[in-house]
């Protein structure tokens, strides 16, 4: 004993002997494992196997997988087939592929009555592992669609003969279950009545296959709480009843955006800074409610204020009603106020599909344009499917309106007020393509119609055009009419999702019509087009983002700066 710790202590050679056995193994074990991955060749008796099955062979045959050949052989339904081995070649005979004929079902209730059923809608079919797994499955649907969930499916027979295979299964039913309990893990700031409330389940419903999956979809749909697993059951002892235990990771929920930037002087114009600030919480005080305030400044004299309050509701489905108010002040020419609610259903696939109605006043300034009061009603579709909101690398958000505006207004020249019947559409696509090594193509492309019958609609009431998210090579609002289009293109290297850098091309028209001098109103078509870059650098809890645009004239001096700093909390 003394010598061996002497040995160990002062270096002898039994550590040296040590690593040479370890050495020793891992080469064997490799030279073993190397020796076993050697590819085989494969041939054919008398017939050969389906194509598709011929290739599955051959591609584990080529990776060295031959001890699978068989298996791959009764997964695609030849259960009588021979394997003979010369070497490092393999001869399969595959003979007779089987096909499904009847199947033969024993039911045991869930009073014990026992009664046999055959069913004959899948005879013909090739007897793959598959179709054999799909028969089993949609044989015990019904039953678990009516809440006979612990329903259990074993094989009590299978007959082979003449390449027809006939199983027979025994299902046993068992006991109705209903939901006793629903509990939830990992909520912090969401109240679990609320969160009880949105998932849509309660106590004492039946459990059917379904209700944790649209349980787990309407949970995810407000993107504040996130499931992270299939629910835990847990059974009673009569296993009529189930408790669900959801694990759950609430997300930020919290959005704070500072914006601006600074529009260079032009002409008798002066440079200046314009900017916005934006506050937007997702789950306010845990109970799913949503609010959103806005302040934006666009030059000097004009502003705009946006306040919005939306109400969840979760019966029959993630129902949202909206509130909204919005006020501008333009450049001391004119003052709308707009009140408006809004009923919106989320469906399947981050659908939204809304309806709502808003009340308009307008306050012009300017003795030309009488003020007025608009009342409308309108419809909205939009669908959105990026893989990642900020910074997408593929998907498509679609978005279309339709509103129609019963307008009253009292110009001075006439002695009663003027009503006007009118309608507004709006249809926009935004597209990110990937095209390899990081490459991003966008193409964004909107289009906004207002028709009426007058002849001069008010500067308020005309769409506007220019600066950030639209041309960004012009000053905030730089343009105005009646008929707008705008398409975007940007080319973007995205080399992960917390960076990208893009070059962009934007290209505007705008159609409107103009008092020339009293008493001649002519029509005017405009198209503008603008360039820049911009750079995109983020995480999902903080993200800046910094474009330069000029436009299709401008000087290198002249270059529209647009930023934007958004953290989430």
């Amino acid at each position: 004993m003394k010598v061996a710790r002497r040995n160990l202590s002062e270096g002898g050679n039994y550590l040296p002997g040590f690593r040479l056995i370890i050495l020793i193994c891992f080469l064997c074990a490799a030279a073993a494992f190397t020796q076993q991955l050697q590819p085989c060749t494969v041939r054919y008796g008398e017939e050969n196997p389906d194509r598709r099955v011929m290739v599955r062979i051959e591609k584990a045959a080529s990776r060295g997988d031959c001890d699978s050949i068989g298996t791959i052989l009764t997964d695609e339904g030849y259960f009588d087939f021979d394997l003979k081995y010369s070497g490092d070649t393999i001869i399969i005979n595959p003979k007779e592929r089987f096909h499904l004929g009847d199947v033969d079902l024993i039911i045991v209730d869930s009073e014990g009555e026992i009664r046999q059923e055959t069913v004959s809608g899948y005879r013909g079919l090739v007897a793959t592992k598959v179709a054999l797994n799909a028969v089993k499955e949609n044989l015990l649907l019904p039953y678990q669609e009516k809440g006979y969930y612990f329903t259990s499916l074993n094989t009590d027979r299978v007959r082979m003969n003449e390449g027809i295979i006939e199983p027979r299964y025994k299902l046993i039913a068992g006991p109705q279950v209903a939901i006793e309990r629903v509990r939830f893990k990992g909520l912090r700031k969401s109240k679990p009545e609320f969160v009880h409330k949105l998932s849509g389940l309660r106590e004492g419903d039946l459990f059917v296959t379904d209700a944790y999956r649209g349980a787990i979809r309407r949970i995810e749909a407000g993107d504040y709480l996130q499931n992270d697993s299939l629910p835990h059951l847990t059974p009673n002892e009569n296993y009529d009843g189930v408790e669900l235990l959801f694990y759950l990771t609430e997300l930020k929920s919290n959005r704070l955006e500072l914006g601006g930037g600074y529009l260079p002087g032009r002409g008798t114009e002066k440079g200046e800074f314009v900017g916005r600030f934006r506050f937007e919480s997702k789950n306010l005080f845990g109970s799913g409610r949503r609010i959103n305030l806005m302040f934006d400044r666009k030059d000097r004299a004009s502003s705009r204020v946006d306040f919005r309050f939306v109400q969840p509701f979760f019966i029959p489905d993630h129902l949202e009603l909206d509130l909204h108010f919005h006020q501008v002040d333009y450049d001391s020419s004119y003052h709308l106020f707009t009140v408006e609610g809004n009923l919106a259903l989320i469906t399947r696939g981050h659908t939204r599909i809304g309806a709502g109605l808003s009340w308009t006043k307008t306050e012009p300034q300017r003795l030309s344009q009488p003020p007025s009061r608009i009342l409308s009603g309108s419809v909205k579709f939009e669908r959105r499917n990026l893989d990642y909101v900020p910074n997408p690398s593929t998907g498509r958000f679609l978005k279309a309106g339709f509103s129609y505006l019963r307008r009253t207004s009292w110009p001075d020249t006439v002695a009663s007020a003027i009503i006007n019947d009118e309608s507004m559409f709006e249809i926009s696509a935004d597209n990110y393509l990937p095209a390899g090594r990081g490459i991003i193509f966008r193409i964004n492309l909107e289009s906004r119609v207002r028709v009426t019958s007058r002849e001069l609609i008010d500067y308020s009431e005309q769409f506007k055009f220019g600066g950030y998210g639209s041309l960004r090579g012009y000053r905030q609002d730089q343009f105005a009419g009646r008929r707008i289009f705008l398409g975007q293109s940007e080319i973007r290297f995205r080399p992960s999702q917390k960076t990208a850098a893009y070059i962009f091309t934007d290209v505007g028209y705008i159609y409107s019509r103009k008092e020339i001098v009293p008493g001649e109103i002519r029509a005017e078509e405009l198209a503008r087009v603008g360039s820049g870059f911009g750079f995109y650098l983020g995480n999902p809890t903080a993200r800046v983002t910094l474009e330069i645009g000029w436009g299709y004239h401008d000087r290198a001096d002249e270059g529209k700066v647009h930023f934007g700093l958004v953290t989430m909390f």
